[in-house]
């Protein structure tokens, strides 16, 4: 976060960073709590957000279950969290190999941009 921030504050750098090992100051633990609690049917496709400032720069961190079991954290200092316009597909393997496929409208755009890199 002190990454995101410094480069919008002294280089006027938008930012978005992939959040892994680095937590100093990252709410990793209350996301994924706030997110198993409103959607703890059916998680995939869905995210929780927490916004905030710090030294006048806005930072948006965001917990985004791409599966059952998979969460990614994101930090960002740019876009917004509405939902994609368009569905994106995600395929999974089911048993005895075979491969299923899902259609999804809760993808974050911001996110679809992020993995595309």
């Amino acid at each position: 976060m002190t990454a995101a921030v410094t480069l919008k504050k002294q280089l006027e750098v938008e930012s978005t960073w992939v959040v892994k090992n680095n937590v100093f100051l990252f709410p990793k633990a209350p996301l994924p709590s706030i997110l198993y609690a409103q959607h703890s049917e059916n998680l995939t496709g869905k995210w929780v957000v927490m916004r905030t400032f710090i030294y006048g720069v806005e930072l948006i961190a965001i917990a985004y279950a791409w599966s059952r079991t998979g969460v990614s954290f994101f930090i960002t200092t740019l876009g917004d969290t509405c939902p994609a316009e368009t569905l994106y597909e995600t395929k999974f393997q089911v048993e005895y190999s075979a491969t299923a496929s899902a259609m999804f409208a809760g993808a974050l755009a911001l996110i679809s941009a992020v993995a595309m890199l």
